[in-house]
């Protein structure tokens, strides 16, 4: 019985091959893209599997109580946290972190490596992982150092490091072996790891700490809060918590060596595959209903010959298995094809494969049972006699065709809205001013304090095509160099950032004043227009040293999803920091060459690296470029599924017309009355849907939009165009494959029928 279920499915395939060719592809590209989407949605849901016991494994947070706000801390005082691992019995180990807050130079043969994500901290560290992550070969002790392997192989090629000793800003260490890099699934990132702490050390960072066995939260937070206020007189009011590293992971938060799931990525991952499954799905439902329609009479005359209605029904889903089957081993060979690019893009080193696999095929099985619905729908509950007899009328079902063609080009035209809606803010985020003049400005970083940059200030004014220079503790773009001071107000808390600058700040930048100071001294400090506002809203009631000298038109100091924050400028000769240069237009080479060339004089064991400011900003806002290129993607996909299923649609429909088509021809129709006779009910359908898109893309796109506090216009075309834009290509479509039907012989589809 199965084998002539199969044979007769094959039949029907072979049949319209065409067709089903088309269906399958559609379906084969979702289920790759769906194979893709779960793979990376099991990575990110089951981080820091590199953890020894990480059940057990807590961080520790502090909150300051003399305010409302319970704003967690990750910052605890070292002292703090080891007596209070002295005092808590179920407390095993506390494992301190000091992070080094920027890129970490580390010196070897005469070269300077800028590292970032690294740590000091103490021996029991690696205590924390599994064994197989690190590979240490000498006594992991104070004084010695571990380096990723990317790291190592940067610095020392393929010779080995363990044993040779690296310089860095804080003393000399020895490298005592190197371990994997961190997955990307894991909430902590790290590229070194020094040992300069112990149970005795100083200081504030971050605490990790690993309960005894058989110890819980419950039984540790009461005590927690207990010892928080005994600690309070000497080491200040804080209240501790923990979290436990899975709480940090999906927490949403990132810093200096943190990360966390990525849920912008993971959402659009699962949206991008559940939108282009249903367009698949839709095309097939179209395709798979319409050729039913067509089906009637064998579907009577089977009823009429005693197949029961369960015979029926496990023939259609036999079919429908076939086609998702076939579909489903192309997807897998696709994506095999592919997987080490998507892999390497999404940042995933181990792959769930056969769970991944298993996902995926219950997806597929579900496709089929769906798939067999509609067929389902139209001929289990009918009379045999009818459809013998020529009086089933198939109008009435018809509905169904409609509202999923309907369905599929409504999820279209809000996918190029998207589109155009995303590229509108990336082109205004790359044009938009921003408060200075960005073109033609170039910067070199040093956070060394051996490295100073006003000697090289001094040495650029007699480099041809530099017009101006200024060193400062930040640049625009740039999160490092600005102090924070936190103001905690009645029901509120307040932000203010500092810069340190020197004279020529201003100048270079070609920012504005709204009033201009008469001098820049040392004791003074600027401010801009938010900074003035805060001052005022401060009331005195905080002292702020020195005196105002002038005010600056606001600019952004950070990207556009961050509205212009309180400022302030003090006047200082900064040694380290940033060096920043503006060039003329057209002396950029002969500059740079010359920059180079008096860095390597001053400063010859230090790599030369000059960023252009302008390109540094538009990249602060990676994430967008990223959401840019998963939607132009994602909606090339569903426009390329639904023009190529709506195309077979057609052709399918229009071929069972043919004798109406030939008829119409024989009795003087042109072929534009034709065209518009078999198409007009396709193309008011999509009209409708693109009328339809126009709210939701309105909807989501503001949404969207909300997440920057400066954005680009909802402009109406914006709305409108990609409306049109998918109707006048389904239009094209539907009536070229009406002309090359109407164009066709009459007396042959007449001799045929």
């Amino acid at each position: 019985m199965l084998k002539n279920h199969i044979l007769l499915a094959f039949r029907h395939l072979k049949k319209e091959k065409g067709y089903a060719l088309v269906s399958i592809m559609g379906l084969a590209i979702a289920f790759t893209v769906s194979f893709f989407a779960v793979v990376f949605l099991l990575h990110e849901l089951f981080p820091d599997q590199h953890f020894a016991q990480r059940d057990r494994l807590y961080r520790m947070n502090s909150h300051f109580t003399l305010t409302e706000d319970r704003v967690l801390n990750p910052d605890v005082s070292f002292d703090a946290a080891f007596e209070l691992g002295e005092k808590i019995p179920e407390l095993e180990q506390v494992i301190p972190i000091d992070p080094v807050r920027g890129p970490f130079n580390i010196s070897f043969g005469g070269e300077t490596f800028k590292v970032d994500k690294c740590i000091f901290t103490s021996p029991e560290f690696t205590e924390l992982f599994k064994a197989n992550l690190f590979s240490v070969q000498l006594p992991f002790q104070k004084g010695s150092i571990l380096l990723s392997n990317n790291i190592s192989k940067a610095i020392f090629g393929e010779a080995d490091p363990v044993g040779q000793i690296v310089n860095t800003s804080r003393g000399d260490f020895v490298v005592a072996g190197t371990f994997d890099d961190f997955p990307s699934n894991s909430h902590i990132q790290i590229n070194a790891a020094a040992i300069s702490l112990s149970s005795q050390s100083s200081g504030s960072g971050f605490v990790y700490v690993k309960f005894q066995e058989g110890a819980t939260l419950g039984q540790v937070d009461p005590k927690l809060a207990e010892l928080s206020g005994e600690l309070e007189e000497q080491y200040g009011p804080f209240a501790y918590s923990l979290e436990s590293i899975d709480e940090k992971y999906f927490s949403g938060t990132t810093g200096f060596i943190f990360r966390a799931i990525n849920k912008n990525a993971l959402q659009l991952l699962v949206i991008i595959s559940g939108i282009i499954l249903l367009i698949s799905i839709t095309n097939i439902v179209n395709y798979t209903q319409l050729k039913a329609l067509f089906r009637g009479r064998e579907v009577g005359v089977k009823k009429v010959l005693g197949i029961k209605k369960t015979q029926l029904v496990y023939q259609f889903f036999v079919e429908s298995f076939l086609i998702v089957s076939v579909s489903f081993l192309l997807a897998m060979s696709m994506a095999q094809v592919f997987a080490s690019e998507v892999y390497m893009y999404l940042k995933i080193v181990s792959v769930n494969q056969s769970l991944s696999l298993a996902v995926v095929a219950g997806v597929a099985l579900g496709v089929a049972g769906l798939l067999t619905l509609p067929q389902i729908y139209l001929f289990t509950g009918i009379m045999p006699r009818k459809i013998i007899s020529g009086n089933y009328k198939i109008g009435s079902k018809k509905h169904l065709s409609k509202a999923m063609i309907g369905a599929q080009f409504l999820i279209t035209t809000g996918l190029v809205g998207g589109a155009l809606l995303v590229r509108s803010q990336v082109s205004y985020i790359a044009n938009k001013p921003l408060g200075f003049d960005a073109d033609g400005l170039w910067y070199v970083h040093s956070d060394r304090d051996s490295l100073n940059l006003q000697l090289l200030k001094n040495e650029v004014k007699s480099i041809p095509g530099v017009i101006s220079s200024t060193v400062s503790s930040a640049i625009p773009g740039q999160n490092a160099g600005y102090y924070l001071t936190v103001y905690d107000l009645d029901k509120h808390r307040e932000q203010f950032f500092e810069c340190k600058v020197d004279r020529d700040y201003f100048d270079t930048y070609r920012i504005h004043f709204k009033e201009e100071p008469t001098s820049l001294t040392a004791t003074g400090y600027l401010l801009n227009e938010q900074g003035v506002w805060l001052e005022k809203e401060l009331n005195g009631r905080f002292k702020i040293e020195g005196t105002l000298e002038g005010v600056v038109s606001d600019f952004h100091k950070s990207n556009l999803r961050q509205p212009i924050q309180p400022l302030r400028f003090r006047i200082r000769d900064q040694g380290n920091g940033f060096l920043t240069v503006r060039i003329a237009e057209g002396k950029e080479k002969e500059a740079k060459q010359y920059l180079a060339a008096k860095w390597k004089q001053l400063y010859p064991e230090t790599p030369f690296e000059l960023f252009n400011l302008k390109d540094q900003f538009v990249a602060s806002h990676a994430s967008v470029m990223e959401f840019l290129t998963l939607v132009n993607a994602l909606t090339f996909i569903s426009v390329f599924i639904s023009c190529v299923g709506l195309s077979a649609l057609s052709a399918f429909s229009i071929k069972k017309k043919i004798k109406e088509v030939a008829i119409r021809k024989v009795l003087g129709a042109t072929v534009y009355q034709i065209a518009k006779s078999v198409n007009l009910g396709f193309v008011l359908i999509i009209a409708a849907c693109a009328l339809a898109a126009v709210p939701i893309v309105n909807k989501f796109g503001n949404d969207w939009m909300d997440g920057f506090a400066y954005h680009t216009r909802f402009h109406w075309w914006i709305q409108l165009l990609p409306g049109l834009l998918v109707l006048a290509v389904s239009v094209s479509i539907v009536t070229f494959k009406t002309w090359v039907t109407a164009k066709s012989n009459p007396i042959e589809a007449l001799r045929t029928e």
